[in-house]
């Protein structure tokens, strides 16, 4: 706006400047030009009558009044032409006409007031007469004239005088030539100029609009999401600070709702990242039909949405606010040919119960929406303070996990898996424990999810795997029974480039056997069938180490990938084994678990077995393995050794 406003005075002034000068020339400078050019045509003219008079023999009072001799009328005649002069007369002293080149003026008598006082008394006077005014005399003339009176003065006494009309129509004429030319020329040069600074203004007018184009595209990509169009973070950050600074003076609720869109990697993955990007926008454009035209819907990550309602009245309008959102996701998303159903995850935070700042704001919001992920997802958390201590709780065990892969406080327990048929023992699970000098023994499912959300998994996996394999070639050098250590393996890990060629060199630095080396994976990781993951797990089957799911029973999709990929055991999870045999409905799902891996050749290991009665019942079945409290407790190697050794 300030760029019009300078183009529009600059136009103006270049107008006011290129109108001036015609103007100026107008009332100033012609007028000026006119008088200098009469006034000198005027002064030519008086020194050309001087001239006329000095020609004459010298004038007394007698030779004055004696009739003009032929010579001398043949020199006026001369004169007359040779100085366009129109009418000569010659005045005696009283003012009467004793000459003139016009008959009829002779004998007539000037009795006209500037005669007397004027020309009688000595003084030349002179007036430029235009065509059709009259004359000193008061007589009409029919050309532009200079008419002009020098007096004849003799030892200072009055004599007569005469009066000439110079024609001055051609130098008028000239000079009215030349006022007009000057002034095309001064008005050809305002046009010019108007023209110029037109065309400047016009053209500074693009370069501005292009100009504002450009800032405008500049704010766009600088405050706005490219692929949603909605704000980003730095948009949303600025305005989050405004309205809070607004409701601090105005006292209104202000809620702040963090929305991520649950398993969106996996779209990416499986669908590829363009459908991805179409899903997100889509996304945006179903919230934003559903949000209030004053609140703020921004984008401020890969699939992290951000929803700022202000002017609230209670705080638990922000839930209802947060179920609207939910309902967007109900109907599939139809995109290329798929529809698409997807959840999300939202966490809620208000102002000013919650936190007074954006920063603490947003952060709470985050929390929350983590842990609505945690209480199963497609669904909505509020913030409270223990979700806070939660957060601490975490950070404060990344910190210690850190320090405990440094200085070795980690160590492993051996769980023995039981064959059924003959009460062997024909492999191990190795499990994680972590002895924290002050905190104590940290249980796993506390620590855990740490590591895999930080990304710490994959060095203390790596230093599972290789202890693991280490403590199998130490009883094989013993010369106790082979058996088949168990590692569990993360779906981090796995998606970690070098991991096959880590667990490569740790097979090969132990000298353990492939096929000794059993992996476990959860059946979400199982069920994850990006082509990397694939790809990875085919990989370890080469190697001839074999792979299981662990936690069978607990995933949410079909059983497909027990047949596409290279599976060789699943692990019937604890919470259907601990309802045995009393539970019929648990005792139906492990028998057709266990029918339904014997038909595809796989083998079955019971897990959680705690109880002799569980035991009988498996055996029954037909069930392969059996692990738990019942067939015998996790126990340092040292203890494991014994039985091994007793097995031998």
């Amino acid at each position: 706006m300030q760029n019009y406003k300078f183009l529009v005075i600059a136009l103006t002034l270049a107008v006011m400047m290129g109108s001036a000068l015609p103007v100026y020339h107008s009332l100033v400078s012609h007028p000026a030009m006119v008088k200098l050019l009469l006034d000198s045509t005027e002064q030519n003219a008086v020194d050309a009558a001087r001239v006329i008079v000095e020609s004459f023999p010298p004038l007394n009072s007698e030779t004055f009044l004696n009739p003009l001799e032929a010579s001398q009328k043949q020199s006026i005649r001369h004169l007359t032409k040779h100085y366009a002069i129109r009418r000569i007369k010659v005045f005696d002293h009283t003012g009467r006409i004793i000459h003139s080149t016009r008959a009829e003026d002779i004998g007539t008598t000037n009795r006209k007031e500037y005669f007397l006082k004027q020309v009688a008394q000595g003084e030349m006077i002179h007036k430029l007469v235009s065509k059709k005014e009259p004359s000193l005399e008061g007589v009409e003339v029919n050309s532009d004239v200079a008419e002009i009176y020098i007096p004849v003065m003799v030892d200072d006494k009055f004599i007569g005088a005469f009066e000439f009309y110079f024609d001055i129509t051609k130098q008028k004429a000239a000079i009215a030539s030349l006022s007009r030319s000057s002034f095309n020329f001064l008005l050809f040069v305002t046009l010019a100029m108007l023209v110029l600074f037109c065309s400047l203004g016009f053209k500074m007018r693009r370069v501005m609009e292009r100009q504002r184009r450009a800032e405008q595209e500049i704010f766009r990509l600088a405050y706005s999401d490219a692929l949603t169009g909605l704000p980003n973070r730095h948009l949303f950050l600025d305005r989050l600070e405004q309205t809070l600074t607004q409701a601090k003076r105005s006292g209104q609720i202000v809620a702040l709702l963090y929305m991520d869109i649950d398993h969106f990697k996996t779209v990416n993955d499986t669908l590829g990242h363009d459908l991805g990007d179409l899903l997100l926008k889509s996304v945006a454009e179903r919230m934003k039909e559903k949000v209030r035209k004053s609140d703020t819907l921004a984008r401020i990550g890969g699939d992290e949405f951000v929803l700022l309602a202000s002017g609230l009245r209670h705080p638990e309008e922000a839930s209802i606010i947060a179920e609207t959102l939910l309902e967007v996701f109900v109907s599939p998303f139809k995109l290329n040919g798929n529809n698409l159903f997807i959840t999300p995850s939202i966490g809620i935070t208000t102002f000013p119960e919650d936190g007074l700042s954006a920063g603490q704001l947003l952060k709470q919001a985050d929390i929350a929406m983590y842990s609505a992920k945690q209480q199963g997802r497609n669904t909505y958390a509020c913030f409270n303070q223990e979700m806070n201590q939660r957060v601490q709780e975490c950070h404060d065990i990344e910190s210690c996990l850190r320090e405990a892969l440094v200085k070795n406080q980690f160590s492993l327990v051996y769980q023995p898996q039981i064959d059924l048929k003959t009460g062997q023992v024909v492999a191990a699970e190795a499990l994680l424990r972590w002895l924290h000098p002050e905190k104590g023994l940290i249980p796993p499912d506390l620590f855990i999810p740490v590591a895999e959300k930080t990304g710490l998994i994959a060095p203390i996996g790596e230093w599972v795997l290789a202890e693991a394999c280490s403590q199998s070639r130490s009883w094989a050098d013993i010369g106790y029974p082979p058996v088949r250590i168990a590692v569990n393996l993360s779906a981090y890990q796995l998606k970690q480039t070098d991991f096959i060629h880590s667990v490569k060199k740790i097979l090969s630095d132990t000298g353990v056997p492939s096929h000794l080396l059993e992996l476990e994976l959860t059946e979400s990781l199982a069920m994850d069938d990006s082509s990397a993951n694939i790809t990875a797990l085919y990989e370890l089957k080469k190697l001839g180490m074999n792979l299981s799911i662990d936690d069978f029973g607990t995933g949410h999709s079909s059983l497909s990938y027990l047949r596409d990929l290279p599976i060789r055991q699943i692990k019937i999870d604890r919470s259907f084994i601990g309802r045995l045999p009393g539970d019929k409905h648990s005792s139906a799902i492990v028998e057709a678990i266990i029918a339904m891996a014997s038909s595809l050749d796989l083998v079955v290991t019971a897990e959680g077995v705690e109880t002799e009665s569980q035991l009988d019942f498996l055996k029954s079945r037909n069930c392969d393995l059996a692990q738990g409290y019942f067939t015998g407790r996790p126990v340092p190697a040292e203890d494991f050794s014994l039985l091994l050794k007793k097995a031998s």
